[in-house]
């Protein structure tokens, strides 16, 4: 079989991720937070892997600023049922609805794509795609979020809520900007 060859690397090119920050869990903290996001990317990705001390959590993200102009809609499936959420004008963005999709031992997987977020005059959108297992039993999620003011995203804040409930040591949280043209 033919091999493909680019004469650019695959820094360089449209639509390449090109990393910005990574953080672990602490074990001794429920937030993460991506401040001073650089504004020179199409978009932003951000790829998470995480557990919680408690096994257990609500996942909430807010951007740019905690107050009533976060929305969601999210479509949820576990093999059995289908269900959907909605938020409209809330303090967060809730990427896990239910606290029983984390795990202490199984990762919740989730991939965050926001959508031109260094544009100053329109609303910021966030696409989420997760998965979470608990030994057989699990689900998928499909969420969209938007952020109702205009403006660039500079600051993402992502918590887990429930009590004494913090990410693991093991838990990864990855940003990525995404290349545009002439990048």
């Amino acid at each position: 079989m033919p091999i493909l060859s680019t004469s650019s690397s695959a820094a360089a090119m449209h639509g390449a991720l090109v990393p910005i920050a990574k953080f672990n869990g602490t074990g001794s903290s429920g937030e993460i937070i991506f401040n001073n996001i650089p504004q020179i990317y199409q978009d932003l990705m951000l790829v998470v892997n995480a557990k919680t001390t408690a096994g257990t959590g609500y996942g909430y993200m807010y951007l740019n600023s905690y107050g009533a102009n976060q929305s969601w809609t999210a479509l949820s499936g576990n093999g059995s049922s289908a269900s959907s959420t909605r938020s409209t004008n809330g303090s967060v963005i809730q990427y896990i609805p239910n606290s029983n999709q984390f795990s202490s031992t199984i990762p919740f997987s989730a991939t965050f794509h926001f959508l031109n977020y260094a544009n100053t005059s329109t609303y910021k959108n966030v696409l989420v795609r997760s998965s979470y297992d608990l030994n057989g039993s699990g689900g998928t999620q499909l969420l969209v979020g938007q952020y109702n003011v205009a403006g660039a995203l500079t600051l993402i804040d992502l918590a887990v809520f429930v009590g004494s409930t913090y990410f693991t040591t093991d838990s990864t949280f990855n940003l990525y900007g995404v290349r545009t043209v002439g990048q």
